[in-house]
Protein backbone atom coordinates (compact mmCIF):
# COMPACT_ATOMS: atom_id res chain seq x y z
CA UNK A 1 0.00 0.00 0.00
CA UNK A 2 1.46 3.34 -1.10
CA UNK A 3 0.01 6.81 -0.58
CA UNK A 4 0.92 9.87 -2.61
CA UNK A 5 -0.26 13.44 -2.82
CA UNK A 6 -2.12 14.02 -6.09
CA UNK A 7 -1.73 17.66 -7.08
CA UNK A 8 -1.88 20.06 -10.03
CA UNK A 9 1.42 21.57 -8.87
CA UNK A 10 4.71 19.77 -9.12
CA UNK A 11 6.18 21.49 -6.05
CA UNK A 12 4.78 22.47 -2.69
CA UNK A 13 3.89 26.15 -2.36
CA UNK A 14 5.58 28.25 0.29
CA UNK A 15 3.39 30.18 2.73
CA UNK A 16 3.37 33.40 0.69
CA UNK A 17 2.45 31.60 -2.54
CA UNK A 18 -0.25 29.61 -0.76
CA UNK A 19 -1.79 32.78 0.70
CA UNK A 20 -2.05 34.26 -2.80
CA UNK A 21 -3.61 31.10 -4.19
CA UNK A 22 -5.93 30.15 -1.32
CA UNK A 23 -7.22 33.52 -0.26
CA UNK A 24 -10.94 32.98 -0.79
CA UNK A 25 -13.50 30.18 -0.75
CA UNK A 26 -14.63 29.01 -4.20
CA UNK A 27 -18.27 30.00 -3.69
CA UNK A 28 -17.16 33.54 -2.74
CA UNK A 29 -15.21 34.08 -5.99
CA UNK A 30 -16.47 35.92 -9.05
CA UNK A 31 -16.31 34.28 -12.51
CA UNK A 32 -12.90 35.74 -13.36
CA UNK A 33 -11.34 34.58 -10.09
CA UNK A 34 -12.68 31.05 -10.64
CA UNK A 35 -10.95 30.52 -14.01
CA UNK A 36 -7.64 29.01 -12.74
CA UNK A 37 -9.54 26.82 -10.28
CA UNK A 38 -11.87 25.51 -12.98
CA UNK A 39 -8.84 24.70 -15.16
CA UNK A 40 -7.35 22.67 -12.29
CA UNK A 41 -10.71 21.10 -11.48
CA UNK A 42 -10.95 19.91 -15.09
CA UNK A 43 -7.51 18.28 -14.88
CA UNK A 44 -8.58 16.26 -11.85
CA UNK A 45 -11.92 15.47 -13.46
CA UNK A 46 -10.24 14.14 -16.61
CA UNK A 47 -8.11 11.88 -14.44
CA UNK A 48 -11.13 10.59 -12.49
CA UNK A 49 -13.10 9.97 -15.68
CA UNK A 50 -10.17 8.00 -17.08
CA UNK A 51 -10.21 5.89 -13.93
CA UNK A 52 -13.98 5.57 -14.30
CA UNK A 53 -13.54 4.10 -17.79
CA UNK A 54 -11.31 1.43 -16.25
CA UNK A 55 -13.45 0.78 -13.17
CA UNK A 56 -17.12 1.69 -12.83
CA UNK A 57 -17.46 0.05 -9.40
CA UNK A 58 -17.12 3.04 -7.12
CA UNK A 59 -17.76 3.27 -3.40
CA UNK A 60 -18.16 6.74 -1.90
CA UNK A 61 -17.52 7.44 1.75
CA UNK A 62 -18.27 10.60 3.70
CA UNK A 63 -17.60 11.77 7.20
CA UNK A 64 -20.87 13.64 6.77
CA UNK A 65 -23.04 14.75 3.86
CA UNK A 66 -25.65 17.49 4.18
CA UNK A 67 -27.93 19.37 1.80
CA UNK A 68 -25.63 22.42 1.89
CA UNK A 69 -22.97 20.37 0.06
CA UNK A 70 -24.99 20.99 -3.12
CA UNK A 71 -24.36 24.73 -2.67
CA UNK A 72 -20.92 24.16 -4.20
CA UNK A 73 -22.59 23.40 -7.55
CA UNK A 74 -23.59 26.25 -9.84
CA UNK A 75 -27.23 26.63 -10.88
CA UNK A 76 -26.46 25.34 -14.38
CA UNK A 77 -24.71 22.29 -12.87
CA UNK A 78 -27.68 21.66 -10.58
CA UNK A 79 -29.92 21.73 -13.64
CA UNK A 80 -27.57 19.45 -15.62
CA UNK A 81 -27.28 16.94 -12.75
CA UNK A 82 -30.93 17.23 -11.69
CA UNK A 83 -31.73 13.49 -11.87
CA UNK A 84 -28.44 12.46 -10.31
CA UNK A 85 -28.96 14.91 -7.44
CA UNK A 86 -32.29 13.23 -6.70
CA UNK A 87 -30.59 9.81 -6.70
CA UNK A 88 -27.79 11.12 -4.53
CA UNK A 89 -30.17 12.63 -1.98
CA UNK A 90 -32.05 9.33 -1.68
CA UNK A 91 -28.86 7.30 -1.34
CA UNK A 92 -26.66 9.51 0.76
CA UNK A 93 -28.41 11.70 3.26
CA UNK A 94 -27.96 10.15 6.69
CA UNK A 95 -25.53 7.55 5.30
CA UNK A 96 -21.76 7.49 5.36
CA UNK A 97 -21.09 5.04 2.55
CA UNK A 98 -22.78 4.11 -0.72
CA UNK A 99 -22.06 2.43 -4.05
CA UNK A 100 -22.83 3.87 -7.49
CA UNK A 101 -21.87 3.35 -11.14
CA UNK A 102 -23.36 6.72 -12.16
CA UNK A 103 -20.75 8.94 -13.88
CA UNK A 104 -22.69 12.11 -13.02
CA UNK A 105 -22.53 11.27 -9.32
CA UNK A 106 -18.75 10.86 -9.61
CA UNK A 107 -18.51 14.30 -11.25
CA UNK A 108 -20.75 15.95 -8.64
CA UNK A 109 -18.97 14.41 -5.66
CA UNK A 110 -15.62 15.43 -7.06
CA UNK A 111 -16.74 19.02 -7.77
CA UNK A 112 -18.15 19.35 -4.27
CA UNK A 113 -14.94 18.03 -2.72
CA UNK A 114 -12.73 20.30 -4.85
CA UNK A 115 -14.78 23.41 -4.15
CA UNK A 116 -15.06 22.69 -0.43
CA UNK A 117 -11.42 23.73 0.04
CA UNK A 118 -11.91 25.22 3.48
CA UNK A 119 -14.12 22.33 4.58
CA UNK A 120 -13.29 19.19 6.45
CA UNK A 121 -10.19 17.21 5.61
CA UNK A 122 -10.87 13.70 4.43
CA UNK A 123 -14.62 14.33 4.22
CA UNK A 124 -14.94 12.87 0.72
CA UNK A 125 -13.48 9.51 -0.27
CA UNK A 126 -13.80 7.82 -3.63
CA UNK A 127 -12.80 4.16 -3.85
CA UNK A 128 -12.39 2.41 -7.20
CA UNK A 129 -12.94 -1.15 -6.04
CA UNK A 130 -11.55 -3.10 -9.03
CA UNK A 131 -8.45 -0.91 -9.32
CA UNK A 132 -8.06 -0.84 -5.54
CA UNK A 133 -7.45 2.91 -5.48
CA UNK A 134 -8.67 5.26 -2.76
CA UNK A 135 -8.79 9.00 -3.43
CA UNK A 136 -9.24 11.18 -0.35
CA UNK A 137 -9.97 14.90 -0.36
CA UNK A 138 -7.83 17.29 1.59
CA UNK A 139 -7.95 21.03 1.88
CA UNK A 140 -5.86 23.26 -0.40
CA UNK A 141 -7.07 21.71 -3.66
CA UNK A 142 -5.18 18.46 -3.56
CA UNK A 143 -5.86 14.83 -2.74
CA UNK A 144 -4.30 11.74 -1.31
CA UNK A 145 -4.24 8.78 -3.68
CA UNK A 146 -3.64 5.40 -2.08
CA UNK A 147 -2.79 2.34 -4.13
CA UNK A 148 -3.98 -0.71 -2.22
CA UNK A 149 -2.57 -3.04 -4.87
CA UNK A 150 0.88 -3.26 -6.47
CA UNK A 151 -0.39 -2.45 -9.98
CA UNK A 152 0.05 1.32 -9.92
CA UNK A 153 2.02 2.00 -13.11
CA UNK A 154 -1.08 2.24 -15.33
CA UNK A 155 -2.58 4.81 -13.01
CA UNK A 156 0.67 6.76 -12.77
CA UNK A 157 0.60 7.07 -16.57
CA UNK A 158 -2.97 8.41 -16.37
CA UNK A 159 -1.80 10.96 -13.80
CA UNK A 160 0.83 12.23 -16.26
CA UNK A 161 -1.62 12.32 -19.17
CA UNK A 162 -3.98 14.40 -17.02
CA UNK A 163 -1.18 16.91 -16.30
CA UNK A 164 -1.20 16.08 -12.59
CA UNK A 165 1.66 15.18 -10.28
CA UNK A 166 2.32 12.60 -7.58
CA UNK A 167 4.62 13.48 -4.73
Amino acid sequence: MKTYVLDVLENVLNEEEANQYYYKAFIEMNKREKIPYIVNENRYLKFLLRLYKMDKNIVYKFRFFEKWCFDFLSNSEKLHYKNSIKKLRRKVLNKRKFFSKDKDILEMIFKMSFRDVFGFQKNYRIYFSNLKILITSLTDYYYFITFLDKDEERVKNLVKKSKLFLR
